[in-house]
C-alpha cells in the first residue's frame, strides 16, 4: 500500500475515500475537512472565547490539536466560557440525531463541534498518530456500522440530511 499523495509507504486506509495515506497526508486530509466544515457550517468568531464542554479526553485532545493547527494562537480557549466546544465524532453525532429523530424528541442544544466530519475509525487513527490513548470500551452502533459497511458514505449523507431535518424538528 502506497500513499495516494507522495507514494511513500501508506499506513492508513480510509474506508470512506477508499484510499491509502501516510500519516502526514492523512492528518492533512482530516485537517482540510475540519477547516472546511468550520468555515462553511460552524462559523467560529475568533474574537470570542471558547471552552470545552464535557467530552472524552481523547476527543478533546484531538480537537485542541486541530484548532491549534488551524487557528494558531488566534483562538482563545479557556475553562469557563459560555461558548462551548463539544468535540464528538461523526458517528456519535449521527447516532444522537437518529435517536432524537426516531423517538420524536426535541433536538438538544448542539454546541460547536470541530470533529463532526471525522469518522470514529479516523479518530482511532489520529490517536495512534498523535500518541493519544484511545479507549478500548468505545461504543459503536452496530446497525449504523453495518449500513456504512454496505453503503460507504452513509454517515456523511446522514450528517448532510441533519441540516435539512433539524430546523423542522424544533418546536
Amino acid at each position: 500500500m502506497k500513499c495516494e499523495k507522495c507514494k511513500k509507504a501508506g499506513s492508513t486506509k480510509s474506508t470512506y475515500t477508499n484510499r491509502t495515506y501516510c500519516d502526514s497526508h492523512f492528518m492533512e486530509m482530516i485537517s482540510r475537512r475540519i477547516r472546511k466544515d468550520l468555515r462553511v457550517s460552524q462559523k467560529i468568531d475568533i474574537k470570542k472565547e471558547y471552552g470545552f464542554a464535557r467530552s472524552t479526553s481523547h476527543e478533546t485532545a484531538i480537537a485542541k490539536h486541530f484548532l491549534s493547527e488551524i487557528f494558531g494562537g488566534r483562538l482563545k480557549l479557556s475553562k469557563n466560557s459560555p461558548n462551548a466546544i463539544m468535540p464528538r465524532s461523526l458517528d456519535k453525532e449521527v447516532k444522537e440525531f437518529l435517536e432524537e429523530f426516531l423517538e420524536n424528541k426535541e433536538s438538544k442544544q448542539h454546541l460547536l463541534n470541530p470533529l463532526r466530519t471525522v469518522l470514529e475509525e479516523e479518530i482511532k487513527e489520529i490517536c495512534r498518530i498523535l500518541g493519544i490513548r484511545y479507549p478500548k470500551n468505545n461504543e459503536t452502533n452496530e446497525i449504523l456500522e453495518s449500513i456504512e459497511e454496505k453503503y460507504p458514505g452513509t454517515k456523511f449523507s446522514l450528517m448532510k440530511s441533519m441540516k435539512e431535518i433539524k430546523p423542522k424538528n424544533k418546536k
